[in-house]
C-alpha cells in the first residue's frame, strides 16, 4: 500500500517505536519494515529523563541513495534549531572518552560521556557491547575497578 502512494509521487513518513533489547534499538516489529523502507532514521534524546527534551539526534541507519551523518538538535525557548556541529555517534563518543583518559574507571567514562550527551543508561550498554564485542579491552584492578582502552586490530597484508 505505502509503495503504491510512493509510486504515485507521495512521500510516505511512518513513525515506529524502538524496542528496549538492543537487537531492536532501530525499530521494534518484523524485519520486512527494514526492507520495504528507502529510508530509515533512530530518533533518540541525548538529554537525561529528569532534564526533559534539550538535546535530540537523527541518527540514519538505512537508505537506498547514500547514507547520511547523524543529525543533532538543541532546543532553546519555543523552537528547535539544527546544529552546525557533525554530531558524534554514542559508540564515537565512548571511543573518544577511552582513547583521551586511558586511565579512567568505568564510573569515570560514564560521567564524561554523560557530560557529552550519552545518557548513563546507553554509555553503560556501550561499555558492555564494546566488551563483549571486542572493540574495547578491559582490565580488572582491585576492588573490581575496571579500566578500558580500545583494542588493537592487527591487519594482514
Amino acid at each position: 500500500m505505502y509503495r503504491d502512494l510512493a509510486s504515485a509521487g507521495a512521500s510516505v513518513v511512518v513513525l515506529h517505536h524502538t524496542g528496549k533489547a538492543e537487537t531492536s534499538r532501530q525499530y521494534r516489529g518484523s524485519s520486512d519494515i527494514k526492507a520495504a523502507v528507502d529510508s530509515a532514521w533512530l530518533l533518540e534524546s541525548l538529554s537525561e529523563v529528569s532534564e526533559g527534551i534539550k538535546s535530540l539526534r537523527l541518527t540514519p541507519y538505512k537508505s537506498r541513495i547514500a547514507l547520511a551523518e547523524p543529525v543533532r538538535f538543541e532546543f532553546s525557548g519555543t523552537v528547535f534549531t539544527v546544529s552546525s556541529e557533525r554530531c558524534e555517534t554514542n559508540r564515537e563518543v565512548i571511543e573518544r572518552i577511552v582513547r583521551d583518559n586511558p586511565t579512567a574507571s568505568e564510573r569515570e567514562i560514564v560521567m564524561l560521556a554523560r557530560g557529552a550527551g550519552v545518557t548513563k543508561q546507553r554509555a553503560e550498554q556501550l561499555l558492555k557491547d564494546g566488551e563483549r564485542s571486542r572493540w574495547l579491552d578491559v582490565e580488572v584492578g582491585r576492588r573490581g575497578r575496571k579500566t578500558y582502552r580500545l583494542a588493537v586490530v592487527e591487519v594482514e597484508i
